[in-house]
């Protein structure tokens, strides 16, 4: 028995209804599975489209999966999970523990099969380990943000690569968009709307009429609302043009790459507080929120960059386009931010290798003193990657190695873009097994 896997939260499942609704009128030869394990998408989620759904809820007590995971660190996975990680010990690894074991009774006699999914959550970490375990493909949908409207395929955990299948899914390559500078896809920006503090405030009061399901992180927001204003009014608007200076830009969280891409950097303070005790004498650190930030991180932590001397904080709005003049170099975990300045003539590391590393002025190092050390022989030897690609050979290479359509949700089409539908089930369609 061969099936495609989908797994199913509360944001992708618009998406696999309707692909695999095409499937079925493609005549696909193989299971249509769905996974499914937060309530939204039990709501939302298309029975008639799948041959079989597997609801993680429903309990199936023992042990014997674990055999899969004799090391498995239930703590550490339940970080992801907005509620989990609240919980006691006992209750995480009881839930997680019947996760597994419902995954394996459904899912045991078959043998080949493919999963597409995200690893953003516990439930969905578990899933990829299952998936590792029986030498599965896992394979994670990732949005390009340097050409409009484009998706790719990776592999889960990383985004080093973009995955090519043997399809007959022509990508057309638009010479003007190849000429043009890179900018943001429409979905970045209604993402950012999105992730507005009084926009989740929306969603939150008419989906669950006020009641915080974890109040933990419904005070931190608060604590957003009322207090990130004044701070605003003591960072700066703009980078001393006499200082030599490096640049860190917090990617949001939680639901950021950084989470499941990178976890050990999950702590971007603390990262900060590294780059910091790293830095010479004449050296500097700018750090910039993300704009689309709608908690409020560690406030004594950011207290103290705010007057720290080696540190210029800049404002959350300031364009970092604008400055460029003022940084020297910039580190990055995982975001795509280290893609755009490289292009804009930055050099930038990046603490995860990331498909942008091809990039001439783009490079990974595994520490923080390496990236360093990076930054200052560039910006003394003017140095450049060894075999890597202009801007024009890099945006023709993820051109190449994409699909068209919004992967992501967008105003004008929520997540059922139908170029993306029907692009995402042509390439299903012809995965071979």
């Amino acid at each position: 028995m061969k099936g495609l896997v989908f797994v199913c939260n509360h944001e992708r499942t618009d998406s696999w209804n309707l692909i695999a609704q095409r499937l079925k009128k493609l005549n696909y030869n193989n299971y249509l599975i769905a996974i499914v394990y937060d309530d939204l998408a039990r709501k939302i989620i298309n029975v008639s489209c799948f041959d079989l759904i597997i609801d993680l809820n429903n309990i199936i007590e023992g042990d014997t999966f674990l055999h899969y995971f004799s090391n498995i660190n239930f703590k550490e996975i339940s970080v992801k999970d907005r509620e989990l990680k609240y919980k006691n010990d006992i209750f995480i690894k009881h839930k997680l523990v019947c996760f597994m074991n419902n995954i394996e009774k459904k899912l045991n006699n078959f043998k080949s099969l493919k999963f597409v999914g995200e690893v953003s959550w516990a439930a969905e970490e578990l899933i990829y380990l299952y998936a590792k375990a029986r030498k599965f493909s896992y394979l994670t949908l990732v949005p390009v943000r340097f050409i409009p409207r484009r998706w790719s395929v990776v592999n889960a955990l990383s985004e080093e690569t973009f995955l090519k299948f043997n399809t007959n899914i022509v990508s057309n390559i638009n010479s003007s968009v190849i000429a043009n500078k890179p900018t943001h896809p429409d979905y970045f920006y209604d993402g950012l709307n999105s992730l507005k503090f009084k926009n989740r405030f929306k969603r939150f009061v008419f989906s669950s009429g006020f009641k915080p399901r974890i109040p933990q992180l419904f005070i931190r927001k608060l604590m957003f609302v009322f207090f990130n204003l004044f701070l605003d009014l003591l960072k700066k608007r703009s980078i001393p043009p006499e200082k030599l200076c490096y640049l860190y830009a917090f990617q949001v969280q939680p639901e950021a790459s950084i989470d499941y891409l990178a976890p050990e950097y999950i702590n971007q303070s603390a990262l900060v507080d590294d780059i910091i005790s790293n830095l010479l004498p004449d050296e500097f650190l700018v750090i910039k929120e993300h704009p689309g930030e709608t908690i409020l991180w560690n406030f004594r932590k950011k207290i103290n960059f705010l007057f720290n001397n080696k540190i210029i904080f800049l404002k959350s709005k300031v364009s970092l386009i604008d400055n460029l003049s003022g940084i020297s170099g910039a580190i990055t975990v995982t975001g795509t931010i280290g893609g755009e300045l490289a292009m804009h003539g930055i050099p930038t590391v990046s603490l995860k290798k990331m498909f942008f590393n091809k990039l001439k002025r783009s490079f990974y190092e595994s520490s923080v003193p390496k990236a360093l050390e990076t930054l200052r022989s560039n910006r003394i030897n003017n140095n450049l990657n060894s075999l890597t690609m202009d801007n024009d050979e890099f945006l023709k290479y993820i051109q190449q190695n994409s699909y068209s359509g919004y992967s992501y949700h967008t105003k004008e089409f929520g997540f059922n873009d139908i170029q993306f539908i029907n692009s995402a089930s042509d390439l299903f369609c012809q995965m071979e097994f």
